[in-house]
């Protein structure tokens, strides 16, 4: 009697910690995807006036990220969001963006409240091209005849690629406007037209 008894009793314990164990692994994968470890400021940004280029991820420190998986499938990218992340790099993946700086998936996800941390990347102001800017590779898609730097709106800088089209990119690296004319692209971006300085030109390139 005794023996069955401690039989029931081990069942009973076996039967609980069977039903908690799932659980128990559902709340550690759901901690891993929205939990705190998002430790990265960013926001997300509009790419697709270069071409194969869509959403981008911009770190504080101007980085940026190409998604291209999400381990949280609930979490739906849209320009402008605030968000906070942690990500691993992905040396292998290809893209046909080329404007970024990483291939990531993004391990951790979510939108980020507080207004008074916005994450804003650096303003770059560019005096020449150097190899690792973010303005080679846009140059290398626009084939730009020249690039020229302007003092944009009240503060920053706006880079004005001139060529068979014109294109107006802030600092950050963010696509202004695209237009058939230099006058288009600079209409209500640029207060100070005089202000502008030619950091790059095709034919010096070619020299």
């Amino acid at each position: 009697m005794k023996k069955m008894m401690m039989f029931t009793k081990n069942m009973a314990i076996g039967l609980i910690l069977f039903l908690l164990f799932p659980s128990t692994w559902q709340c550690q994968s759901t901690k891993n995807i929205n939990g705190g470890d998002c430790r990265e400021l960013a926001i997300v940004k509009d790419f697709t006036g270069l071409d194969g280029c869509k959403l981008l991820i911009v770190t504080e420190n101007g980085e940026k990220l190409l998604p291209a998986a999400i381990d949280d499938p609930n979490f739906i990218l849209e320009a402008g969001q605030k968000i906070s992340l942690s990500y691993k790099e992905m040396p292998d993946q290809m893209s046909i963006c080329m404007a970024e700086d990483k291939i990531v998936r993004i391990t951790c996800i979510q939108l980020f409240q507080d207004d008074s941390r916005v994450a804003i990347p650096p303003c770059d102001k560019v005096d020449r091209i150097r190899k690792e800017s973010w303005l080679t590779p846009l140059i290398a898609n626009h084939h730009p005849q020249e690039i020229i730097r302007y003092q944009y709106k009240t503060n920053g800088w706006a880079y004005l690629f001139t060529g068979k089209e014109f294109y107006l990119y802030d600092c950050q690296g963010t696509l202004i406007k695209k237009e058939a004319t230099a006058e288009a692209c600079l209409a209500g971006e640029v207060t100070m037209l005089d202000s502008g300085k030619v950091i790059f030109r095709s034919d010096e390139e070619k020299e």
